[in-house]
Protein backbone atom coordinates (compact mmCIF):
# COMPACT_ATOMS: atom_id res chain seq x y z
CA UNK A 1 0.00 0.00 0.00
CA UNK A 2 1.36 3.35 -0.47
CA UNK A 3 0.64 6.41 1.35
CA UNK A 4 0.94 10.51 0.65
CA UNK A 5 -0.53 13.84 1.54
CA UNK A 6 -3.21 15.27 -0.78
CA UNK A 7 -1.47 18.78 -1.55
CA UNK A 8 2.03 20.12 -1.14
CA UNK A 9 2.90 20.36 2.15
CA UNK A 10 3.69 24.16 3.91
CA UNK A 11 7.48 25.23 2.59
CA UNK A 12 7.57 22.62 -0.31
CA UNK A 13 7.50 22.90 -4.07
CA UNK A 14 7.67 20.69 -7.20
CA UNK A 15 11.06 20.43 -6.52
CA UNK A 16 11.68 19.37 -3.08
CA UNK A 17 8.29 17.39 -2.55
CA UNK A 18 8.99 14.54 -3.30
CA UNK A 19 12.18 13.93 -2.48
CA UNK A 20 11.17 14.95 1.63
CA UNK A 21 8.22 12.58 1.16
CA UNK A 22 10.58 9.90 0.33
CA UNK A 23 12.70 10.81 3.11
CA UNK A 24 9.50 10.26 5.62
CA UNK A 25 8.74 6.50 4.00
CA UNK A 26 5.61 8.00 1.83
CA UNK A 27 5.13 6.99 -1.74
CA UNK A 28 2.03 8.60 -3.67
CA UNK A 29 0.97 12.32 -3.60
CA UNK A 30 -2.37 14.21 -4.96
CA UNK A 31 -1.69 17.16 -6.78
CA UNK A 32 -4.94 19.26 -5.70
CA UNK A 33 -6.62 21.00 -8.80
CA UNK A 34 -9.86 22.13 -6.36
CA UNK A 35 -9.82 25.40 -7.38
CA UNK A 36 -8.50 25.22 -11.12
CA UNK A 37 -6.28 22.86 -12.95
CA UNK A 38 -3.24 25.25 -13.31
CA UNK A 39 -0.10 23.12 -14.43
CA UNK A 40 1.78 24.01 -17.66
CA UNK A 41 3.02 20.98 -19.76
CA UNK A 42 6.45 21.79 -19.27
CA UNK A 43 5.91 21.88 -15.67
CA UNK A 44 3.56 18.10 -15.25
CA UNK A 45 6.65 16.64 -17.26
CA UNK A 46 8.91 17.81 -14.81
CA UNK A 47 6.88 16.56 -11.72
CA UNK A 48 6.52 13.27 -13.45
CA UNK A 49 9.90 13.03 -13.58
CA UNK A 50 10.63 14.06 -9.87
CA UNK A 51 7.84 11.79 -8.91
CA UNK A 52 9.33 8.95 -10.79
CA UNK A 53 12.90 9.46 -9.64
CA UNK A 54 11.90 9.20 -6.04
CA UNK A 55 9.06 6.41 -6.57
CA UNK A 56 6.28 8.51 -5.77
CA UNK A 57 2.63 7.58 -7.17
CA UNK A 58 0.80 10.68 -8.65
CA UNK A 59 -2.86 11.25 -8.30
CA UNK A 60 -4.88 14.28 -9.33
CA UNK A 61 -8.05 16.00 -7.31
CA UNK A 62 -9.98 17.69 -10.03
CA UNK A 63 -12.18 21.34 -9.07
CA UNK A 64 -14.24 20.96 -5.95
CA UNK A 65 -16.87 22.90 -7.66
CA UNK A 66 -18.31 20.82 -10.91
CA UNK A 67 -21.63 19.16 -10.82
CA UNK A 68 -22.03 16.97 -13.84
CA UNK A 69 -25.79 16.70 -12.57
CA UNK A 70 -26.99 20.18 -12.45
CA UNK A 71 -27.83 22.41 -15.06
CA UNK A 72 -26.75 22.10 -18.33
CA UNK A 73 -24.35 25.13 -18.56
CA UNK A 74 -22.58 23.64 -15.04
CA UNK A 75 -22.60 20.59 -16.92
CA UNK A 76 -20.80 21.87 -19.87
CA UNK A 77 -18.18 24.03 -17.63
CA UNK A 78 -17.83 20.83 -15.36
CA UNK A 79 -17.18 18.80 -18.48
CA UNK A 80 -14.24 20.87 -19.80
CA UNK A 81 -12.80 20.82 -15.80
CA UNK A 82 -12.31 17.17 -16.44
CA UNK A 83 -10.99 16.97 -19.77
CA UNK A 84 -8.46 19.85 -18.51
CA UNK A 85 -7.41 17.71 -15.41
CA UNK A 86 -6.88 14.59 -18.69
CA UNK A 87 -4.27 16.63 -20.36
CA UNK A 88 -2.28 16.79 -17.34
CA UNK A 89 -3.04 13.06 -16.37
CA UNK A 90 -1.57 12.11 -19.07
CA UNK A 91 1.40 13.32 -18.44
CA UNK A 92 1.55 12.42 -15.24
CA UNK A 93 -0.15 8.88 -15.53
CA UNK A 94 -2.72 9.52 -12.45
CA UNK A 95 -6.13 8.62 -11.87
CA UNK A 96 -8.44 12.10 -12.23
CA UNK A 97 -10.24 12.10 -8.95
CA UNK A 98 -13.65 14.09 -8.79
CA UNK A 99 -16.61 14.80 -7.32
CA UNK A 100 -19.83 14.27 -9.45
CA UNK A 101 -22.75 16.72 -7.88
CA UNK A 102 -25.45 17.63 -6.09
CA UNK A 103 -28.87 16.35 -6.70
CA UNK A 104 -30.20 19.89 -6.59
CA UNK A 105 -33.92 18.62 -5.83
CA UNK A 106 -33.24 15.76 -8.64
CA UNK A 107 -34.26 12.09 -7.54
CA UNK A 108 -30.95 10.56 -7.76
CA UNK A 109 -32.12 8.31 -10.31
CA UNK A 110 -32.02 11.45 -12.61
CA UNK A 111 -29.17 12.71 -11.09
CA UNK A 112 -27.45 9.49 -12.04
CA UNK A 113 -29.07 9.88 -15.69
CA UNK A 114 -27.27 12.61 -16.05
CA UNK A 115 -23.50 12.04 -14.80
CA UNK A 116 -23.66 8.90 -17.10
CA UNK A 117 -23.76 11.16 -19.77
CA UNK A 118 -21.53 13.33 -19.23
CA UNK A 119 -19.06 10.44 -18.39
CA UNK A 120 -19.96 9.07 -21.27
CA UNK A 121 -18.98 12.46 -23.68
CA UNK A 122 -15.96 12.87 -20.95
CA UNK A 123 -14.49 9.17 -21.58
CA UNK A 124 -14.68 8.88 -25.29
CA UNK A 125 -12.16 12.00 -25.35
CA UNK A 126 -9.74 10.97 -23.17
CA UNK A 127 -7.55 7.47 -22.18
CA UNK A 128 -7.48 8.83 -18.95
CA UNK A 129 -8.84 6.69 -16.11
CA UNK A 130 -10.93 8.92 -13.52
CA UNK A 131 -11.60 8.24 -10.36
CA UNK A 132 -15.23 8.83 -9.12
CA UNK A 133 -15.20 9.79 -5.49
CA UNK A 134 -18.05 8.65 -2.59
CA UNK A 135 -19.32 11.31 -1.10
CA UNK A 136 -19.71 12.28 2.49
CA UNK A 137 -23.68 14.27 2.72
CA UNK A 138 -26.92 13.24 1.87
CA UNK A 139 -27.41 15.60 -0.90
CA UNK A 140 -24.49 14.57 -2.85
CA UNK A 141 -24.06 11.88 -5.56
CA UNK A 142 -21.95 9.47 -4.44
CA UNK A 143 -23.32 6.60 -2.29
CA UNK A 144 -21.40 3.44 -2.40
CA UNK A 145 -24.30 1.77 -4.89
CA UNK A 146 -24.03 4.64 -7.03
CA UNK A 147 -20.04 4.63 -7.36
CA UNK A 148 -20.56 0.89 -7.87
CA UNK A 149 -23.36 1.11 -10.43
CA UNK A 150 -21.22 4.22 -12.91
CA UNK A 151 -17.99 2.48 -12.48
CA UNK A 152 -19.29 -0.91 -13.93
CA UNK A 153 -20.73 1.28 -17.24
CA UNK A 154 -16.94 2.69 -18.22
CA UNK A 155 -14.10 0.71 -18.52
CA UNK A 156 -11.65 3.87 -17.62
CA UNK A 157 -13.49 4.83 -14.74
CA UNK A 158 -12.67 3.35 -11.47
CA UNK A 159 -13.86 4.21 -6.99
CA UNK A 160 -12.55 6.36 -5.13
CA UNK A 161 -13.33 5.47 -2.18
CA UNK A 162 -12.93 7.94 1.20
CA UNK A 163 -13.41 6.52 3.98
CA UNK A 164 -14.33 9.56 6.21
CA UNK A 165 -16.98 10.08 3.71
CA UNK A 166 -18.70 6.97 4.15
CA UNK A 167 -18.70 7.42 7.92
CA UNK A 168 -20.11 10.16 8.01
CA UNK A 169 -22.65 9.53 5.11
CA UNK A 170 -23.84 6.27 6.90
CA UNK A 171 -24.46 8.15 9.97
CA UNK A 172 -20.63 6.75 11.90
CA UNK A 173 -21.58 3.50 10.22
CA UNK A 174 -17.43 2.32 10.45
CA UNK A 175 -16.73 0.82 13.51
CA UNK A 176 -15.66 -3.14 13.18
CA UNK A 177 -13.90 -4.91 11.21
CA UNK A 178 -17.27 -6.56 9.40
CA UNK A 179 -18.68 -2.66 8.74
CA UNK A 180 -15.79 -1.78 6.48
CA UNK A 181 -15.54 -5.50 5.28
CA UNK A 182 -19.33 -4.96 3.78
CA UNK A 183 -18.38 -1.92 2.09
CA UNK A 184 -15.25 -3.38 -0.13
CA UNK A 185 -17.61 -6.52 -0.65
CA UNK A 186 -19.60 -4.11 -2.66
CA UNK A 187 -16.54 -3.92 -5.65
CA UNK A 188 -15.54 -6.22 -8.46
CA UNK A 189 -12.45 -7.83 -6.78
CA UNK A 190 -10.11 -6.09 -10.25
CA UNK A 191 -10.56 -2.28 -8.49
CA UNK A 192 -8.89 -3.98 -4.89
CA UNK A 193 -5.65 -4.68 -6.29
CA UNK A 194 -5.48 -0.89 -7.23
CA UNK A 195 -7.89 0.97 -5.01
CA UNK A 196 -7.49 4.77 -4.82
CA UNK A 197 -8.45 5.85 -1.50
CA UNK A 198 -8.94 8.70 0.90
CA UNK A 199 -8.46 8.51 4.80
CA UNK A 200 -9.27 11.53 7.53
CA UNK A 201 -11.57 11.14 10.19
CA UNK A 202 -14.20 13.34 10.36
CA UNK A 203 -17.09 15.74 11.94
CA UNK A 204 -20.24 14.89 10.66
CA UNK A 205 -24.21 15.92 11.96
CA UNK A 206 -27.40 13.72 10.80
CA UNK A 207 -25.56 12.47 8.16
CA UNK A 208 -23.36 15.12 6.50
CA UNK A 209 -19.70 15.76 6.86
CA UNK A 210 -19.09 19.00 8.37
CA UNK A 211 -14.91 18.76 8.34
CA UNK A 212 -12.16 16.65 8.84
CA UNK A 213 -10.44 15.68 11.91
CA UNK A 214 -6.67 14.41 13.19
CA UNK A 215 -6.27 10.35 13.33
CA UNK A 216 -6.33 10.77 17.01
CA UNK A 217 -10.32 10.70 17.01
CA UNK A 218 -10.78 7.36 15.20
CA UNK A 219 -13.68 8.30 13.46
CA UNK A 220 -13.33 6.08 11.82
CA UNK A 221 -10.59 4.15 13.44
CA UNK A 222 -7.37 3.63 10.86
CA UNK A 223 -6.54 0.86 12.51
CA UNK A 224 -9.19 -1.47 11.92
CA UNK A 225 -9.30 0.08 8.26
CA UNK A 226 -5.57 -1.51 8.33
CA UNK A 227 -6.52 -4.67 9.42
CA UNK A 228 -9.41 -5.63 7.04
CA UNK A 229 -7.17 -4.06 3.89
CA UNK A 230 -4.47 -6.35 4.87
CA UNK A 231 -6.66 -9.10 5.41
CA UNK A 232 -8.43 -8.75 1.82
CA UNK A 233 -5.19 -7.87 0.07
CA UNK A 234 -6.03 -4.37 -0.98
CA UNK A 235 -3.43 -2.60 -2.88
CA UNK A 236 -3.26 0.63 -4.45
CA UNK A 237 -2.95 4.30 -2.58
CA UNK A 238 -4.40 5.77 0.74
CA UNK A 239 -4.16 9.94 0.58
CA UNK A 240 -4.21 11.09 3.89
CA UNK A 241 -6.91 14.32 3.85
CA UNK A 242 -6.17 14.81 7.73
CA UNK A 243 -6.19 19.02 8.54
CA UNK A 244 -2.27 18.66 8.23
CA UNK A 245 -2.38 15.80 5.70
CA UNK A 246 1.26 15.30 5.31
CA UNK A 247 0.70 14.34 9.38
CA UNK A 248 -1.86 12.21 8.24
CA UNK A 249 0.26 10.06 5.90
CA UNK A 250 2.89 9.36 8.00
CA UNK A 251 1.21 7.96 10.70
CA UNK A 252 -0.88 5.67 8.82
CA UNK A 253 2.49 4.19 6.95
CA UNK A 254 4.25 3.92 10.25
CA UNK A 255 0.58 2.10 11.45
CA UNK A 256 0.44 0.36 8.59
CA UNK A 257 3.95 -1.52 9.04
CA UNK A 258 3.42 -2.72 13.03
Amino acid sequence: MRFGPGGLPAGYDWDTVFPFLKTQGLNAFEVEFVHGVNMKKEVAVKVKENADQNDVKLSIHAPYYMNLCGEDAVIEKSKMYMLSCAKVAEILDAKIVFHSGFYVGQTPEIAFKKVEKAMKEIVGKTSAVFAVETMGKQKQFGSVEEIVALCELFPTLVPCVDWAHIHARSFGGLKTEKDFENILSKFKKNYLSDLHQHFSNIFYTNGNERHHLPLSEKQPDFSILKNVLKKWDVGGSIISETPIPIEGAIQMAKEWKK
